[in-house]
Order: structure tokens, then sequence, then C-alpha cells
């Protein structure tokens, strides 16, 4: 339960890094931390799940939280977002991906 919680720490903290220009200190010390951080979760067995983005939506690995309409029938069933990455411990999921599902318009 305390790498779970840990999740949401390291969440922000990579929502944190993609608003921080690439070229500066304080930069440079948050990916360091966040490295660090990464490295400790890794050390305690946490494995991150691959990116969901462009995959058929599959519920054994992913939590639909929302769809969206498409134009093109071959997106439907696709996750065209990925929220917040899936995570597990050994071959336990301790987290879904949280996904956007496409879906096309009903007649």
């Amino acid at each position: 339960s305390t790498l779970k919680s840990l999740l949401t720490v390291l969440d922000d903290f990579e929502r944190a890094l993609k608003l921080i220009p690439a070229d500066n200190a304080v930069s440079d010390g948050m990916r360091l931390i966040h490295a660090k951080l990464t490295d400790v979760l890794k050390s305690q067995g946490l494995k991150s799940m691959d990116s969901t983005t462009g995959t058929s939506f599959d519920p054994e690995f992913m939590e639909a939280i929302t769809t969206l309409t498409v134009a093109d029938p071959e997106q439907s069933g696709l996750v065209l977002d990925e929220v917040e990455r899936g995570y597990r411990v050994g071959e336990k999921i301790i987290r879904y991906a949280k996904v956007v599902v496409g879906k096309t318009a009903e007649a």
C-alpha cells in the first residue's frame, strides 16, 4: 500500500517536469530527485506498465475513465490517451492504467 500511495507523488512529479523549462537549474534538480524516487520504487519491485496509447482497450490492464467519439471506425476501441500509467509489483497489478477510449457515434 505504501508503493501505491507513492504513485500519486510520482504522477505529480512527472506533470511538474512537463511544465518546467528543461534548461534551468530547477529542472535539473527536479529531474535528479525524480530519478532517485523512481530508482527507489523500482528497487522495491515496482514496474511501470507499457504505454497503452494507440493499443486496443483491454479491461484486464486498463480502466476506461471516459470515451471520445471518433469519426474513423478504425479508432473505435483504441486507447486515445493514457491519463495515468499503470503499475505492477511482480505480476500483481497495483494500479490499472486510466485511459480514454475511442468510440464511433451511434446511428
